[in-house]
């Protein structure tokens, strides 16, 4: 797959269309709420001049990710992940969150220097209707063992540091294919979920998606035991000097676009998982009412009911 054929063809899909909070104006506060609790509205994009060189690059792969969001109606989402490999760190991260935020910066950047007070929001034009952007990222420090994980909820982006666990594998006789490259079958148990993965030694570096690690050889498909959630590889190239960036600090780009991390710990942020999969619509505003703006620069404020629907199963 040509990664960066892909990236163009989504950046060209942003002006044909807007998200619908580009007309939000018009709508009311119920419609507004509808669309701000669906899953579907992405507050706030980074501004891509803000990010530092943290490594060069030496591979990439592309994962299709698949996860059920809902175990009564077995409904699912799709996202696209990336994954980089350094000589010193790997970034495991949202590709569609990478492509909005791309894209966006141009067009804010585009729209700031005609003097213009009002953003397009172009996420309804690059993600497609049955996918989602996610801001979760992990960067894996491979001289210390160590992963330093970013998270958002709304317009904050949570950061924390986590030692790597060391996942006890079990090797099969069974085999597999992905991409081509032939592939050894292994079972183990990471955080409270069995992990069935394909891994080709033709490829060798020990990591994979999420926290899958620890093997010999690259994994290009993932599964848990009660299939909710599944990685599997659709693209490989080389790095070609390339870097892996990452965002540092707290800073304000030239457009006006913030990036500020709240530093929490692992414990805080898994209670912010389990409501996230309790009620991941409507997370954003905790049930309190919450401030949108407007296209035309005007603020509004819409309240959001929290709700339960089915079961949302935690990656860990």
């Amino acid at each position: 797959m040509n990664l960066k054929s892909k990236r163009t063809a989504l950046a060209l899909l942003a002006v044909m269309a807007v998200h619908p909070l580009a007309n939000s104006q018009n709508l009311s506060d119920q419609e507004v709420a509808r669309i701000v609790s669906s899953g579907r509205y992405f507050p706030a994009a980074r501004d891509f001049s803000l990010r530092e060189k943290a490594d060069t690059m030496e591979m990439r792969i592309l994962y299709g990710f698949e996860y059920v969001i809902d175990t009564l109606s077995v409904k699912c989402l799709h996202e696209p992940y990336m994954l980089e490999i350094g000589g010193k760190l790997t970034h495991y991260y949202s590709y569609n969150a990478y492509i909005r935020d791309s894209v966006q910066s141009e067009v804010y950047a585009s729209e700031r220097s005609k003097g213009m007070n009002a953003f397009t929001d172009i996420t309804s034009s690059v993600i497609p209707e049955d996918q989602t952007a996610t801001y979760y990222e992990i960067f894996r420090c491979i001289p210390t063992s160590s992963r330093y994980v970013l998270l958002r909820v709304q317009n904050t982006d949570y950061c924390y540091s986590e030692k790597a666990e060391q996942t006890e594998w079990r090797l099969s006789d069974r085999t597999d294919t992905v991409c081509g490259y032939r592939c050894q079958v292994a079972e183990g148990q990471l955080n409270g979920r069995q992990w069935r993965v394909s891994f080709s030694t033709d490829i060798p570096y020990p990591y994979g998606p999420w926290k899958l690690e620890g093997l010999p050889g690259l994994i290009l498909k993932a599964e848990d035991s009660e299939g909710l959630l599944r990685w599997e590889a659709v693209g490989l190239e080389k790095g070609r000097g390339r870097s892996i960036s990452r965002y540092t600090g707290n800073k304000t780009s030239a457009i006006g676009l913030h990036y500020r991390c709240e530093k929490t710990n692992k414990k805080n942020i898994a209670e912010l998982w389990r409501m996230i999969w309790r009620s991941p619509g409507f997370l954003r505003t905790s049930g309190k009412p919450m401030t949108v703006m407007l296209p035309d620069g005007s603020i509004k404020t819409v309240g959001v009911q929290n709700h339960h629907e089915g079961y949302y199963p935690p990656l860990e």
